[in-house]
């Protein structure tokens, strides 16, 4: 019987292209003080069907309109995850389990007892005063031993039985499983492990599939140490991903307006989150306008919150890459977009037609000035 979980490995999403402003809902800018421009859109600024490179901070020395504050010492409010020494365990063992699914041939082993991180090929049946009960019942599952897929005491409890003996495990569930029948209830499990899961079988398949370059792993340890360190940085780059997304949040507050910024930059602001909008709106099968009541606002003043936190936080950005000296060049931006655009294996025209080349310049510009921020200050 399977506990009910969420992965930390879930947990860590991959970064998803994103070129717009409308990733959080809840948070928009509209703190008065720090405006300082006309950041109404004019005549035809909304235009969703506007298309070409539009003006973006990177077409203006932004240092003549705005400054910022304290950058370097923001209260983002936020953790860093941290996995503790039981949730590594859990996940390795569990990656283990999931990865001897894939071994078709194998010398499974039978001559020893059950340890804890070994994988296990387990038959189970759950009998509630003698009578199974739905759901507790498999037949040639893979166990991580030391996973916590299975509720608290079962793992442990196959710890030193010998493969091939049928064995009666007792136990409890937890007084919160979320199966209320089940919830508290003493059970017990009749249990037959069939063979531990060889580790040179995971080994030889780990092997058979190297990325390009890839040297081979020379024995167990050499794996399991890749794979901590890749679930090291899977987290790292999860907690690098949020507080990226807490820059969003914090730095256009830290902007002030010294002179009004160009309305043609405010309008190029607009017509992007305009963009944004309306394909979103799409997506649910609506027009912008009725999406924009779904967020209790009008269309026009959800397009200038928007437009202007994203135009604010670009602009501090902005502020940060020249202070630093940090600015992203033409031939760094045009590297980056030679490898993604071979990788996406479209055309140009299909490339383009989501987003202009300009506004995946300051994507890449956000990207690797967001990035500097989190590894000098807020690593």
């Amino acid at each position: 019987m399977k506990k009910k979980t969420i992965s930390m490995l879930a947990l860590i999403a991959a970064t998803v292209l994103s070129l717009t402003a409308c990733a959080g809902d809840e948070n928009v800018f509209s703190d008065p003080s720090v405006s300082g421009n006309n950041s109404t859109p004019s005549a035809g600024a909304l235009d969703p069907a506007a298309t070409g490179n539009l003006l973006t901070v990177l077409d203006y020395d932004m240092t003549q309109y705005v400054s910022i504050g304290d950058y370097k010492n923001m209260d983002l409010g936020y953790e860093n995850i941290v996995l503790s020494d039981e949730e590594i365990t859990s996940e390795y063992v569990g990656f283990l389990a999931e990865y001897a699914n894939q071994i078709t041939e194998g010398e499974n082993i039978t001559d020893r007892p059950v340890e804890a991180g070994d994988v296990v090929c387990l038959d189970y049946c759950g009998k509630e005063n003698g009578v199974a009960f739905e759901g507790g019942t498999g037949t040639g599952y893979l166990l991580g031993i030391g996973s916590n897929t299975f509720i608290p005491g079962f793992e442990d409890g196959l710890i030193g039985w010998m493969p091939g003996e049928e064995q009666d495990l007792p136990i409890a569930f937890p007084e919160d499983y979320h199966n209320a029948d089940l919830a508290g209830k003493e059970v017990v499990f009749t249990c037959t492990i069939q063979y531990i899961v060889n580790p040179d079988d995971i080994l030889k398949l780990a092997n058979a599939n190297l990325e390009d370059g890839q040297e081979p792993f020379a024995d167990f340890d050499s794996f399991k140490t890749y794979y901590l360190e890749e679930l090291q940085n899977q987290v790292d780059d999860y907690n690098k991903s949020n507080i990226k997304n807490y820059f969003y949040d914090k730095l256009p507050t830290l902007l002030t307006v010294d002179q009004p910024i160009p309305q043609e930059l405010v309008d190029a602001y607009n017509i992007q989150i305009m963009r944004a909008i309306t394909a979103m709106a799409n997506s649910y099968g609506v027009d912008a306008e009725t999406y924009a009541g779904y967020m209790g606002q009008s269309l026009d003043a959800l397009v200038t919150d928007y437009a202007q936190n994203q135009l604010y936080y670009d602009a501090a950005l902005y502020l940060i890459a020249v202070e630093n000296n940090v600015l992203p060049t033409e031939e760094e931006f045009q590297t980056w977009l030679a490898d993604i655009k071979a990788k996406s294996g479209v055309s140009d025209e299909e490339f383009f037609a989501g987003a202009s080349e300009s506004e995946y310049r300051v994507y890449f510009f956000e990207e690797e000035v967001a990035d500097y921020l989190v590894e000098n200050y807020y690593s």
